[in-house]
């Protein structure tokens, strides 16, 4: 079975209906997904709804420097990111008995590092088995020329993406934590942020 992994709930259905007319709109909770027929074989059209992981911090407390990091699923790491669960839970589901499952995220650093990720963590095979569908627009014409030259993953967008979150974190963390303990020394405490692109710029000030 093929798992089509798409950035959006929009565009999941949008690809769907490019590449089958008669796609059938299926839903498991709230999350809605579609099962297709592509070249002959059955394919399962599934959405993320943008990043559904995220670097975190293993060690505890408010020390620094700390570059112990990992990446969780987006709800362990964000209350506020709790809707992201379902869309997991089923993702997981689903590709658990896919032979192969095609990113078809956004084509840019962001859009493959979603799709990495989540097959990474939740696609047993995604060393070899792992797809990406090239679009610029969201076009039937675009999308049925992306799905009829699918290519290897594009490994370097992804660990750019990947590496530049690491960055953000370990910068940030670290020179915000500092910068609150600064300020504690003096007897004044606000919560602040600082980060890779700021700390830098600052110490070069």
């Amino acid at each position: 079975m093929i798992v089509i992994l798409t950035e959006k709930p929009k565009v999941a259905e949008k690809i769907a209906y490019f590449l089958d007319s008669k796609a059938k709109a299926m839903k498991k909770g709230k999350v809605k997904y579609f099962k297709i027929m592509f070249k002959g074989q059955e394919a399962l059209v599934v959405p993320a709804v943008g990043h559904l992981f995220s670097v975190a911090g293993l060690d505890k407390g408010f020390s620094y420097p700390s570059f112990n990091i990992t990446w969780k699923p987006m709800y362990e790491v964000n209350k506020q990111s709790q809707y992201t669960k379902e869309y997991l839970t089923l993702i997981k589901e689903m590709m658990a008995q896919a032979d192969v499952v095609v990113c078809a995220t956004d084509y840019d650093v962001e859009g493959s590092l979603i799709g990495y990720k989540v097959a990474q963590h939740l696609f047993p095979h995604w060393r070899d088995k792992l797809m990406r569908a090239k679009f610029s627009a969201i076009t039937r014409k675009d999308i049925n020329e992306a799905f009829s030259s699918l290519t290897e993953m594009d490994w370097g967008n992804a660990v750019a993406g990947e590496l530049r979150h690491e960055l953000d974190w370990l910068y940030g963390i670290n020179l915000s934590r500092a910068l609150m303990s600064a300020l504690k020394s003096v007897g004044k405490f606000k919560i602040m942020s600082i980060g890779r692109v700021q700390g830098p710029a600052l110490a070069l000030l």
